[in-house]
């Protein structure tokens, strides 16, 4: 056995190179840039960066989507409604 007769270890992208290639009659396609993009970003900025990043954009979309529920609201009619509620009291039964 020589030199280079070792199987290479196979680095940590080269699953998305597989799925590409697996995806070659779709080059064009949405799967197929999306593929690469995650490629491109577990090589350069890490997988760690990437989630921090997918987080903080379902946080923002998520925000955005409340904003624009909640904008016809009127909150004079909510906190008038809240402060008409009487206080529950919770009475416990005492021993005599």
């Amino acid at each position: 056995m020589g030199l280079g007769s070792e199987p290479l270890r196979p680095q940590p992208y080269d699953r998305f190179e597989k799925a590409c290639k697996l995806l070659s009659p779709f080059r064009e396609g949405r799967m197929h840039r999306l593929l690469t993009a995650l490629g491109v970003a577990s090589r350069t900025i890490g997988w760690k960066r990437v989630g921090i990043a997918a987080s903080l954009l379902i946080v923002a979309f998520a925000i955005t989507t409340l904003i624009r529920t909640l904008k016809g609201v009127d909150t004079g009619v909510i906190l008038t409604a809240l402060t008409e509620i009487s206080p529950i009291v919770s009475r416990s039964p005492r021993c005599a």
